[in-house]
């Protein structure tokens, strides 16, 4: 229905956010300036933060597309219920990274 009326080429309501429907309001333009800037500076860590269905998944996967091959290395976490561990674990493998992190009690040990 909304392809045929809008002459969409695609669905446009997918459960998986696609990049090719980014709009670029002001809002999303300004955050979007600001994840390149923290990139291309490399400033670490980057959170983006937002109610549910603002675009957060589609700005970053916009910003993804973006970016330079080859001058910038990135990836993408998008589970948030992970514990330190399982976080620095899925970090290394989105890197290709062999990942032998230790437990917080054998860190502390020296062990």
């Amino acid at each position: 229905m909304f392809e045929s009326h809008f002459k969409f080429i695609k669905p446009p309501f997918q459960l998986s956010p696609d990049p090719s429907f980014y709009f670029e309001s002001s809002g999303h333009g300004r955050a979007l300036s600001y994840l390149k800037y923290g990139v291309y500076q490399r400033e670490g860590f980057i959170v983006v933060t937002g109610e549910v269905g603002s675009g957060k998944t589609t700005l970053v996967r916009t910003l993804l597309n973006s970016l330079v091959t080859g001058e910038v290395v990135a990836a993408q976490v998008v589970n948030t219920q992970l514990d330190s561990s399982e976080l620095l674990h899925t970090i290394c493998a989105a890197f290709g990274l062999p990942c032998t992190a230790r437990s917080r009690t054998r860190a502390a040990s020296g062990y």
